[in-house]
């Protein structure tokens, strides 16, 4: 049987399959280099992984009971649930968590276990919330109020005073978000709590969409870390495995107190009780999150984070002296910039949004010499006055390049 060492050979391939993989390989690894826009990072080496992949790794049912097969990754992801309910403050005699599809699956876990646990709740969540949140909360016929962001991407308090206390008599369900995706603005939990506290709403729910910046925001000193997980007064939060972790596939985890979704009886057919929203998971994502737990750690996360934040000041700080209107939140590795020409957005593989602004991030694994060469492809497209977007005046409350 072929190994995944040799599965790059397409000697045993008809000519166009070979051919056409070969394209798709050559293009990918082009682009790679200029993903910028998209918070994938791409620095850790999963090579010692890489003959798990001629496997099937299934982590069936709940991660803390064992199905009957053997083809599974449950120990270790038991491990790093245990290693991220740690980071993230939860407390150890209340948690759970489970390996995901990615964050929208995670999300939707923790609003529906808010759902389940109040059923006569209400939802809040940021107009600068992620675009599925809408979708899930419409999937889960969850009744929802959406509150506005400041110019900085984070949750206007004083809106969500006013939203929950139109309705202080039902529980409140609260979607927080831990990194935006356009600003990778931070939503204070500690601040949602004083609202409702304010309101005497006792019933409510706080999940956390710590989708980019959960990870690294966790790892930063007392006195400098946001208010945002299971200490400042989360009751769920999620993260993914493909962004900060540089994971080959979507992936995430959600860490809850004590869970209400998965049964305690054993499915006769797998052996391991119900979780979650799938049946089948895919065990190869809980080994690669139990791989950067080994091989990392604490601080071997936290120099990487450190690193890429010290890229992305770089990045603010020359798009600046270029004259370039830019910014970025102290804790982010997202630099906002004024839409650049067309040429640059597309070579780039920019995100842009509706109000003529764009953003590149910069995740570990990206370089300063990156940066040199966004900055001077930008500068001669300017100087050859290649066509952009009109854009408004800078948003209330963005510096032109927050350190």
């Amino acid at each position: 049987m072929a190994t995944h060492a040799d599965a790059d050979t397409t000697a045993d391939l008809d000519p166009d399959t070979a051919a056409e993989l070969h394209e798709l390989l050559t293009r990918l690894r082009m682009t790679q280099h200029t993903k910028l826009g998209f918070p994938g990072a791409e620095d850790i080496d999963y090579g010692p992984l890489r003959p798990f992949f001629d496997l099937e790794l299934n982590n069936i049912g709940d991660p803390y009971t064992d199905p009957t097969f053997h083809h599974h990754t449950k120990p270790q992801e038991r491990e790093a649930i245990e290693f991220f309910a740690d980071l993230f403050r939860t407390p150890r005699d209340d948690r759970w968590g489970i390996v995901t599809s990615g964050s929208t699956e995670a999300v939707h876990l923790g609003l529906r276990r808010g759902r389940d646990l109040y059923p006569d709740g209400i939802a809040y969540y940021s107009s600068a919330a992620h675009y599925k949140m809408p979708h899930i909360l419409d999937d889960l016929r969850m009744p929802s109020v959406e509150v506005p962001a400041d110019g900085r991407g984070e949750l206007d308090y004083g809106a969500l005073h006013r939203a929950v206390g139109r309705r202080r008599k039902r529980p409140a369900i609260v979607l927080a978000t831990a990194g935006t995706t356009m600003t990778e603005a931070v939503d204070d939990v500690g601040e949602v709590g004083a609202v409702l506290d304010d309101l005497g709403v006792s019933e409510r729910y706080v999940h956390v969409d710590a989708a980019l910046s959960g990870v690294p925001l966790a790892l930063m000193p007392d006195g400098q870390r946001p208010r945002f997980d299971f200490a400042d007064g989360a009751t769920s939060l999620s993260f993914s495995s493909h962004k900060f972790f540089a994971g080959r596939w979507p992936g995430g985890m959600i860490l809850t107190t004590h869970n209400v979704m998965a049964p305690g009886a054993a499915v006769a057919y797998t052996g391991a009780p119900d979780a979650g929203l799938s049946g089948s998971r895919n065990g190869h994502t809980a080994l690669q999150l139990w791989y950067c737990v080994r091989t990392l750690g604490r601080e071997g996360m936290r120099r990487r984070a450190e690193q890429a934040r010290l890229v992305a000041a770089y990045a603010a700080q020359r798009l600046t002296e270029i004259g370039w209107e830019a910014w970025r939140h102290a804790h982010a590795f997202t630099v906002l910039l004024r839409t650049p020409p067309a040429e640059v957005a597309r070579k780039w593989q920019l995100a842009d949004a509706k109000d003529g602004w764009s953003h590149t991030v910069w995740l570990p694994g990206r370089t300063v010499e990156q940066v040199e060469q966004f900055v001077e492809d930008l500068t001669d497209a300017r100087d050859r006055g290649a066509s952009r977007l009109d854009t408004p005046p800078v948003p209330a409350g963005c510096p032109a390049a927050a350190a």
